[in-house]
């Protein structure tokens, strides 16, 4: 009898089995039905159940015993609440069906079970994988023997015997096999949530390759691609039917294929390579790609494949060969101006010079990198001749007060000239991004020393000259009519002719200078400056009394100058000489006596009223120089006739 238990009751757990079965089948549901998988599992749960609980064994009449109570509390278990809810209402209502002196208990058993196994199932997923079986079997241990202690509820006689019977088999077969199911779930489960896992890491490498911001590409022993995410199809325009299996070469320019092979076979050799090439979209785009790639190697060292990340730097390829463009530019540029450029660092150390700064200074490249501002073989000097020492150089007022600085100009000793040379020169530091100190300063200058000699000339000839020179800026007003004029310099000489200093004028307009200044003489000015036609004028200054010839003429834009030429005893002069003649005529015109004033020709000059009528001569004509005869010979003849 005792055999029959135990072997109808291995049987009966063997059933349970499937439970594994049902597990794989609830993962075979659609994605789309995932969240009805508990509801599902339940119902093929709760189909074994009846099934387990209809292949039972009758003990004695009336009393059945099955493993109900192993498959609903791994249920609980390992299921949750949703299963093992629906498993029990099936249960429950299956043991109603079958009825019998054993139903209160079976009912009690199926409750008990359900519940001990919830509880039972927060400890166990709490506690390491390892120590898990202990759990289950206490578990197992708990639920059967409630269900040996419901036994006593039988309403049959002999109950102790029964439980004597089957007290072993309930406590070795079902606690067993619970743990054996158990632990066969849990793996599934555990190989499930690692499959899961898998499945989504990879769908998100998947994700993350097709939608990466690189291209990635890999290619067989031969070249043919195996595979390319969408970066690359997109980069280049083709649909992945179009790539898969090709030869890579098929999608370069034919000038580059042998290039290609000769680097894919470096490529197996090192194992790793960065390489560029030039490709071309589907559209016929010119592109340049960049691949930086590894070989994977197969279990015993073999050639698998390629693996290589794809870059697009036509863009940074463009801007290197703008950027290349550029320097040379600069670079033909800096070496072949007229003007000297120099840079140097913070300290003034020369860094670098064109010819152009070689030539004017006299010094060759490798003598200025020897230098600095503040070297004194530089004997650099003002314009007035005085040293310019290191710390004042334009270079280093730039360094020192983080601003540009220039144009001055100053004169730098040419050792090749053994005298010195004049420059115009501007200096302009450097500063790195967020940083308040230049770290270099460079300089610009032109050789000025024609210039400076010309016009050292000018400025001598202005001071020294005779005539007295002003320069003038004409105002107009908002209808474009002379309103004033502006002093923009004046000589000495023009300062000792008026008495007019240039530091009181200078700047300063007409009217403020003298209030009363006619418009006539604006206007006037105003004419040479729209037209450019110069003139010419006397003029008398009632302030100082004196006269003077002045010339006006345009040398710029808007301006006009007038040089002043002080005539004021030549007139004077001419004024005493009318006064002269005009007493001498009136002499000769009252003059009782013929009187004749004759020339170093022996012309007559000039003759009086008497004289005329005497000789027979005009005024007019004797002025003129008409008379043909000479002087003495009209007069003697004359003089002989009166006789």
């Amino acid at each position: 009898m005792e055999m029959t238990v135990f072997n109808a009751l291995i049987n009966n757990a063997a059933i349970l089995l499937m439970l594994s079965i049902i597990y794989d089948l609830s993962y075979t549901l659609p994605i789309r039905f995932r969240r009805t998988r508990p509801v599902f599992s339940g119902l093929l749960i709760a189909m074994m159940c009846v099934a387990t609980m209809l292949a039972n064994f009758e003990l004695v009449p009336g009393v059945y015993y099955d493993t109900r109570t192993i498959l609903i509390s791994v249920t609980a278990l390992i299921f949750g609440w949703i299963p093992t809810a629906i498993t029990a209402a099936a249960a429950l209502l299956t043991r109603f069906i079958i009825g019998g002196a054993g139903t209160l208990a079976g009912v009690l058993i199926i409750l008990a079970s359900a519940l001990i196994g919830l509880f039972w199932r927060r400890l166990t997923y709490k506690s390491p994988a390892k120590r898990r079986w202990i759990h289950i079997l206490c578990m197992s241990v708990a639920v059967h023997a409630v269900m040996m202690a419901f036994t006593i509820l039988l309403p049959v006689p002999g109950r102790m015997q029964i439980m004597s019977i089957i007290a072993a088999p309930v406590m070795i077969v079902y606690p067993i096999a619970s743990v054996l199911l158990s632990i066969l779930l849990l793996r599934q489960q555990d190989l499930r949530q690692t499959q899961s896992q898998l499945e989504q890491s990879e769908e998100r490498f998947r994700r993350l390759f097709d939608q990466a911001p690189l291209g990635y590409q890999s290619l067989d022993a031969q070249g043919n691609f195996i595979e390319v995410n969408e970066r690359w199809l997109s980069m280049l325009g083709y649909s992945k039917e179009e790539v898969i299996g090709k030869w890579f070469g098929d999608f370069l320019p034919p000038s580059s294929r042998d290039a290609f092979r000769e680097r894919f076979a470096l490529y197996k050799t090192l194992g790793h390579i960065y390489s560029e090439y030039e490709m071309f979209h589907k559209d016929g785009t010119r592109m340049v790609l960049a691949f930086e790639g590894k070989i994977a190697y197969g279990p015993d060292g073999e050639f698998k494949q390629t693996h290589s990340m794809v870059y697009d730097i036509t863009s940074q390829k463009a801007a290197e060969e703008e950027l290349r463009v550029s320097e040379e530019q600069y670079r033909r540029l800096y070496e072949t101006m007229a003007q000297g450029v120099v840079y140097q660092d913070a300290k003034g150390a020369v860094l670098s010079a064109n010819p152009a700064a070689q030539r004017i200074l006299g010094l060759s490249l490798e003598r200025l990198q020897s230098m600095t501002s503040m070297d004194p073989d530089w004997r650099s000097i003002r314009e007035d001749g005085s040293p310019l020492e290191g710390p004042d150089h334009p270079s280093m007022v730039a360094l020192r007060t983080g601003k540009p600085f220039g144009p001055v100009t100053i004169g730098v000793f040419q050792p090749k000239l053994n005298e010195h040379v004049w420059i115009s020169i501007n200096a302009i530091p450097l500063f790195h991004p967020d940083e308040a100190e230049p770290y270099q300063v460079y300089t610009t200058f032109q050789d000025v020393t024609g210039e400076y000699i010309a016009n050292q000339r000018y400025q001598l000839l202005f001071r020294e000259m005779v005539d007295g020179f002003a320069l003038h800026e004409m105002i107009w007003d908002e209808q474009g009519k002379p309103k004033d004029y502006r002093f923009l310099a004046v000589n000495p000489a023009f300062e000792q002719m008026t008495g007019l200093k240039a530091e009181e004028i200078v700047g300063k307009t007409v009217l403020e200078v003298i209030p009363d200044t006619e418009s006539y003489w604006i206007e006037s000015y105003a004419k040479v400056v729209r037209t450019g036609v110069p003139i010419r004028f006397n003029n008398f200054a009632v302030s100082t009394g004196k006269y003077f010839e002045v010339s006006a003429y345009k040398p710029a834009h808007n301006q006009f100058a007038c040089t002043f030429a002080d005539v004021t005893q030549r007139v004077q002069a001419e004024e005493v000489t009318k006064k002269v003649l005009s007493r001498f005529r009136a002499l000769l015109d009252n003059s009782p006596g013929p009187i004749v004033i004759v020339d170093e020709r022996g012309g007559i000059a000039e003759l009086s009223s008497v004289a005329m009528k005497i000789f027979g001569l005009s005024q007019d004509n004797v002025r003129a120089g008409k008379d043909p005869k000479p002087a003495p010979e009209v007069i003697t003849r004359k003089i002989a006739a009166a006789m």
